[in-house]
């Protein structure tokens, strides 16, 4: 894809998208910095894969991975799940679409595995 295109349809989907994306990840748990710094970057992403001639079928969805992966990342990375309190890391295990490790486990028992 030329680069006047890949911009046209990058700005379209910031537009459209960043709205949805910031609430998404604020919601996982990501200050508003780190939030708007995960979007620029998946945004950043998707105008490279365009400019790279990589096809992308549904945008939405392929960004909102890229964005879940990219806090995921930071998250792993400053240990953000052991700062959480426990009714929060409850609710992160359920909202990453995971299986909390050992559920009959108490919280400070599944922390020792």
């Amino acid at each position: 894809m030329d680069e006047s295109s890949a911009t046209d349809l990058v700005n379209a989907f910031y537009d459209i998208q960043r709205r949805g994306m910031l609430r998404y990840l604020i919601h996982a748990g990501a200050s508003l910095s780190q939030a708007e710094d995960i979007i620029q970057d998946a945004f950043m992403e998707f105008y490279a894969s365009l400019r790279s001639g990589k096809s992308i079928e549904n945008p939405r969805p392929w960004l909102f991975t890229v964005a879940r992966h990219a806090f995921l990342k930071h998250c792993n990375a400053n240990h953000r799940l052991d700062q959480l309190d426990d009714g929060a890391a409850v609710d992160m295990y359920s909202f990453l679409q995971i299986e909390a490790p050992e559920p009959h486990l108490d919280d400070v028992e599944r922390r020792l595995i």
